[in-house]
């Protein structure tokens, strides 16, 4: 488990940092009652420890318990609220492949903003609301912080239509609105899920998200929210290289400032036209180059799946697996293999780095 999760047990009924119970010890009143003391007004409380340096431990409260500005966002049939104070942003998902669009594998979707990565929730399918999303090429996604992480809701729309609007636009738009919090019962409270709920003036029952409980329910990784303005210099990608293994079982290197994203889809999506191996994008087709073929070695396909390192320019490496992302530990030694650029010391093993010019001859035919 990451450490915030496993921070998470503090809050826990029962939970007791003495060795043995007895009538005057580990009978306190537990954490678990302060967190649902202060949700039930409203507030949030969290901690974050460093092992040898100290724990922190946030206590939120809104200064007005009973009103808040909330967005209120649409989702199939029903609507939901969620905190102003914790909206950053809202992206639409666009169906241009250059556009903002979610990406990733299957079970891990994320979205590019700005050249960092944001872990998405289906908010449809997670609740139930609908067997699979509808949200996947149409939908708006809500990016919210909590404490120091960040994910993205995506839902239908805004009650108003307004699914265009960044965080200081949204005090213009009719999407926001001023709702007065009303107690939820306890068989609701017990989700997690959700911190309260709220009569809209259409009569309509609103609930109000929990934002920190939904980022437990998903398990989304607790990926730390990065300045938007801190730019990784390319110097430093340089020395970065995303570790893949081959169906051959050969361990590769691509390097990663040439990686856009990672994708992964069925064999049968692999099509070949004439000579040239292709899988369908959207509403394009990428080039493919495999890497055993590259490096001059071909192996017979032995998964129904396959892993797609999409470089920049539009083409695809197809590998057996990704391993990790690891810096160089040693500079570039030349190789005298083809396909190879060099070799290089990633997590204490020999790598073969891919030739990134020879990849793309390869997947685009070219002599």
């Amino acid at each position: 488990m990451p450490p915030d999760r496993v921070l998470q047990f503090i809050f826990e009924p029962g939970f007791s940092t003495a060795a043995a119970v007895t009538s005057v010890s580990g009978r306190g009143v537990g954490m678990d009652v302060v967190r649902t003391n202060i949700e039930a007004i409203g507030g949030t409380v969290d901690i974050h420890s460093v092992p040898g340096v100290g724990t922190t431990v946030r206590v939120h409260v809104p200064l007005t318990l009973a009103i808040m500005p909330a967005l209120v966002v649409r989702c199939g049939t029903e609507r939901f609220a969620i905190p102003q104070s914790a909206v950053g942003e809202l992206v639409p998902v666009s169906r241009d492949r250059h556009g903002p669009r979610i990406e990733g594998l299957p079970e891990a979707p994320v979205m590019r903003v700005r050249g960092r990565l944001v872990p998405i929730l289906f908010l449809d399918q997670f609740l139930g609301i609908r067997a699979t999303t509808a949200c996947r090429s149409e939908g708006t996604v809500v990016l919210v912080r909590v404490d120091d992480h960040e994910f993205g809701l995506v839902v239908d729309g805004m009650q108003s239509g307004a699914d265009h609007f960044r965080c200081r636009d949204l005090l213009d738009a009719a999407s926001l609105s001023t709702i007065v919090v009303k107690p939820i019962g306890a068989l609701l409270a017990g989700l997690g899920l959700y911190s309260g709920a709220t009569v809209l003036g259409d009569g309509g029952v609103v609930l109000i998200l929990d934002l920190r409980g939904l980022l437990r329910a998903a398990r989304l990784p607790p990926v730390d929210r990065e300045p938007e303005a801190v730019v990784v210099p390319a110097a430093e990608l340089a020395d970065r290289y995303l570790v893949c293994g081959t169906p051959a079982g050969r361990r590769v290197a691509v390097p990663l400032a040439d990686v856009v994203r990672l994708e992964k889809y069925s064999r049968q999506a692999v099509q070949v036209v004439g000579e040239r191996t292709v899988v369908r994008r959207g509403d394009a087709f990428t080039p493919l180059a495999d890497v055993d073929a590259i490096l001059g070695r071909l192996a017979a396909a032995t998964t129904d799946t396959v892993s797609v390192v999409v470089l920049d320019g539009d083409v695809g490496l197809s590998v057996g697996t990704i391993l990790d992302v690891l810096a160089a530990e040693s500079p570039l030694q030349p190789a005298a293999a083809a396909g190879v650029a060099g070799i290089l010391s990633l997590g204490g093993v020999a790598t073969e780095v891919v030739d990134i010019r020879a990849a793309r001859r390869r997947a685009l035919l070219e002599a």
